[in-house]
């Protein structure tokens, strides 16, 4: 079917990680911005982007561990330093950094551990501030449905790197109570930092 030329429309398919920056790959910063009045000067009206979710094997966004987390490789760096929750010089690129192509072996531990560094003062400041720790609670309360187990299964991950989650102990592949709430105890720090991550992308 030929649709009318009033609704006829077109755009530009382009996943934000191809977009430019100095921190090694694009981001939903304001290079995102600027890319949106491009868009508009151009004429266009759609952005398709691609999944938005954490990737897998081969960084690709069609292998996501959640159909409702974001990948913190997305989050605008920049908002933290903003927000208090990194410093200018935590921004320093990696030499290895390349301005024509995505190294992703190199750009996605670099910026995870920013956003470690971002989760722990995060945490240090949480503890002084009420209403910061209110509005944590209150994300992690609104999110319940997917964010508590998304944490959880981050968190476990972590601990047995490099194993599917078929190969984990037993009573974790089998999500048994007893041994989820262990682990909830257990590994509460990784699961608050996970959280955290999904703050980040919320702000973006």
């Amino acid at each position: 079917m030929i649709l009318p030329e009033s609704r006829r429309r077109s755009g530009v398919l382009l996943h934000p990680t191809s977009l430019s920056g100095p921190y090694g790959s694009g981001d939903l910063g304001v290079h995102a911005g600027y890319f949106v009045d491009w868009l508009k000067s151009a004429g266009q009206s759609i952005w398709q982007m691609l999944p938005l979710g954490g990737v897998g094997e081969g960084h690709s966004p069609y292998m996501s561990d959640s159909a409702f987390a974001g990948n913190p490789a997305l989050i605008d760096l920049e908002d933290l330093v903003q927000q208090g929750w990194l410093d200018a010089v935590d921004l320093q690129a990696d030499p290895a950094f390349e301005t024509r192509r995505v190294l992703f072996d190199v750009v996605i531990p670099w910026r995870l551990q920013r956003m470690e560094r971002a989760s722990q003062r995060f945490a240090e400041h949480s503890k002084e501030n009420s209403v910061l720790a209110e509005e944590f609670a209150a994300f992690r309360k609104r999110h319940d449905h997917w964010l508590a187990d998304y944490a959880l299964f981050k968190a476990i991950s972590e601990r047995h790197a490099g194993m599917a989650w078929n190969e984990w102990p037993r009573a974790l592949a089998r999500r048994e109570p007893a041994a989820l709430a262990a682990a909830r105890r257990e590994l509460r720090a990784r699961i608050d930092h996970w959280c955290f991550v999904q703050i980040g992308r919320a702000h973006v």
